[in-house]
């Protein structure tokens, strides 16, 4: 996870397969008009590339921007693992195809995941810049219950950067995600392990005082 997020862009694409339709340029990664896959398609090479220099993390999408055998749509591949070659990424899925000269590129969604981690704890009274938080991100236990929340927030903040009008499509997903966002977070507790034991120390729930582990 990038930064001290508590979800990934890949996260997001199980709720909005198309959400890289909404890709910011000044977010982009790496690009380029010569990848290749492997017999397996599971490691994409690039020789122009730099990705270790270029930030590229696990949890990262590769996007592929050009046709790749019948597939003649843009397609999403999650990066599996934090790159150590400066011209390989490995995929958690294989390219429908063996092929070179593929035109992709990797944007990220890093400040908008970081922007919806922090909303969500703050509504659970963290706040990174108070000088008595003896909490850090890091120390939120529940991750399966807590990323479907910060991943509508995320969507919310994506898609209301790209509305255009009150009643467009991408307005009306940034409102859904709000509906979905207040409603999770409602009644979705945060539990905390401030002592590195992994077993909860307390447990938040908006609105309500912190409750703390016998």
């Amino acid at each position: 996870m990038a930064g001290d997020a508590l979800i990934t862009d890949a996260d997001l694409l199980d709720y909005e397969p198309q959400i890289y339709n909404y890709r910011f340029q000044h977010q982009l990664l790496a690009e380029g008009a010569d990848g290749a896959t492997d017999a397996t398609g599971k490691v994409f090479t690039s020789a122009s590339a730099g990705f270790v220099a270029a930030g590229i993390e696990a949890g990262h999408v590769l996007l592929i921007t050009a046709a790749v055998g019948d597939h003649e749509r843009d397609r999403v591949y999650p990066v599996a693992a934090t790159p150590t070659k400066a011209t390989e990424l490995t995929l958690e899925t294989a390219l429908p195809v063996s092929q070179s000269a593929i035109a992709y590129a990797v944007y990220n969604f890093d400040a908008q995941c970081l922007a919806a981690t922090t909303d969500l704890l703050a509504e659970h009274g963290y706040n990174q810049y108070y000088t008595d938080e003896t909490r850090e991100i890091s120390d939120v236990l529940n991750l399966d219950a807590v990323k479907p929340v910060i991943c509508a927030r995320a969507l919310e903040i994506i898609f209301s950067a790209f509305a255009r009008a009150p009643d467009g499509f991408e307005a009306r997903r940034a409102q859904y995600w709000h509906s979905r966002y207040r409603e999770l977070a409602r009644v979705t507790p945060v539990d905390w392990d401030t002592d590195d034991d992994d077993a909860p120390d307390s447990q938040t729930i908006p609105g309500v005082k912190r409750i703390l582990r016998a």
